[in-house]
């Protein structure tokens, strides 16, 4: 992979949104993290829930990235100035930081 030269363009979220734990984690970052900033963020991943859809529309600043493929999620995380990755539980983080600092 190819790093990006320059700065990314909004912070980034991703994740399976169809497990529980993603979910809250994407539900915490609006409403505790994100809708507090002035900058681009977005948020990606599989089947979101109608909560998450309904909390990002009123965001301004938020765009919720709905069942995307792969590619799109790897060029997503090259854009990105900054990955976010909060969790709840031990488990999921590994990947989700691997695929980050590699790409």
């Amino acid at each position: 992979m190819e790093t990006l030269a320059g700065k990314g363009k909004f912070l980034l979220y991703h994740g399976n949104l169809e497990v529980g734990e993603n979910d809250e984690a994407a539900l915490f970052l609006v409403n505790e993290v994100f809708s507090k900033l002035d900058i681009p963020c977005v948020i990606a991943g599989n089947n979101p829930s109608m909560l998450l859809k309904q909390l990002v529309k009123k965001q301004e600043n938020i765009q919720l990235v709905e069942n995307t493929t792969i590619d799109s999620i790897h060029h997503l995380i090259k854009e990105a100035q900054i990955n976010v990755l909060p969790t709840f539980q031990a488990t999921g983080i590994k990947l989700k930081l691997i695929n980050a600092l590699f790409l």
